[in-house]
């Protein structure tokens, strides 16, 4: 049954992590990670590689939530014309 379930989450892309305390939560742009050290949370979200720091922007919007926010960027597509 454990095994089902690994392999369900695996597909989602979640990954629990027993040693240490950690998640991991993925798509096909973005992924999430949380882990914890000794003394310390660490989140880490993978976003588009062409984000520069200077566009990304981060808020504690109220106690205990933090948001952060950067552009999307558009792809660089070729229209096609469709008959």
């Amino acid at each position: 049954m454990k095994e089902n379930l690994d392999k369900i989450l695996k597909n989602l892309g979640i990954n629990i992590n027993i040693e240490g305390i950690g998640v991991d939560i993925g798509g096909l742009k973005s992924a999430v990670k949380y882990s914890q050290g000794e003394s310390s949370n660490v989140l880490q979200i993978s976003i588009d590689p062409r984000i520069t720091k200077d566009r990304i922007k981060a808020h504690l919007v109220e106690p205990g939530t933090i948001q952060v926010e950067w552009p999307k960027i558009r792809s660089e597509g070729q229209d096609i014309p469709v008959e």
